[in-house]
């Protein structure tokens, strides 16, 4: 499977957190949730997935501001899917991460 960069960042992303949907929304997303790898919860119960992408319902029932507020987050199987070349990059970014948190400060 190949991603773009863009992809791949926020599949990382997702991947290690839920995101809220107004703070991710866009093509990369869009991309990501049509290779099946995003899953969606509510933001009131935020345990249990819906069983399929909730926008297209909500924008049929005329309510979709509130999905803005809805959780998405990577699939559990999403290295299954995505293949060992995508997975290590996913792993560098996490890596790259984990060292930039606990890194002191430059400023102190």
């Amino acid at each position: 499977m190949e991603l773009t960069d863009k992809e791949i960042r926020l599949l990382a992303r997702l991947s290690r957190d839920r995101g809220l949907y107004a703070e991710c929304k866009g093509a990369d997303l869009d991309a990501l949730q049509e290779l099946g790898l995003l899953q969606w919860f509510d933001a009131r119960s935020s345990t249990t997935p819906f069983k399929q992408d909730p926008r297209p319902l909500l924008r049929l029932h005329g309510i979709s501001g509130r999905i803005e507020y809805a959780w998405v987050a990577a699939v559990e199987n999403w290295r299954e899917l995505v293949g060992p070349e995508v997975s290590a990059k996913v792993d560098a970014i996490d890596e790259f991460s984990k060292r930039r948190s606990v890194e002191p400060s430059h400023g102190e």
